[in-house]
């Protein structure tokens, strides 16, 4: 085995080239001097950098949020929806940031906001109450309750019925 070869941007392009003419894996390696992982390894790096354009931002300006537009925290809430009120507001300021730092090509800094509006809407979700999962709440169960209730009371009436019968002819043979 010989040394490590560290894959610098030109043996990266040799790799990168012996590929596109078609060359496998092995026969890379092979003809460039390097291991069939590091053939990968090359092939991954240009996979990895980052693109060199940035998509495009349009000429249109994004309709301006003004402090109106954002949920207000309503004093006399109980504590739950002051937190509630308190999250809408937030991720609302975090999607107007998000937006100027995307204007602004400030990737770093919308990668940021774009993780934290995401940690807000979890919280968010989580914290909203939901209805009731209860299936013995919602209408169509509470009338099928009832009905077997009915069902049950009339199987039990049949079986005491015919116990007292049983028993009665019990008495007259015995």
């Amino acid at each position: 085995m010989g040394r490590a070869l560290k894959l610098n941007r030109k043996k990266i392009a040799q790799i990168q080239a012996a590929r596109r003419s078609g060359l496998s894996y092995a026969r890379c390696a092979a003809v460039c001097g390097v291991s069939v992982g590091s053939v990968g390894n090359a092939l991954r790096a240009r996979e990895e950098r980052p693109p060199p354009n940035l998509p495009p931002i349009t000429d249109e300006e994004p309709p301006k949020a003004t402090p109106k537009d954002a949920p207000a925290v309503d004093p006399n809430a109980t504590p739950e929806e002051q937190i509630l009120a308190i999250l809408r507001r937030t991720l609302f300021d975090l999607d107007q940031q998000a937006a100027i730092q995307y204007k602004a090509r400030n990737m770093p800094a919308y990668n940021s906001l774009v993780t934290r509006i995401n940690q807000t809407t979890t919280s968010l979700m989580k914290l909203t109450p939901r209805g009731s999962d209860d299936p013995n709440e919602q209408p169509d169960m509470i009338a099928a309750a009832a009905l077997g209730r009915a069902k049950i009371h009339t199987i039990l009436d049949r079986l005491y019925a015919a116990r007292e019968e049983t028993a009665a002819d019990e008495e007259k043979t015995g």
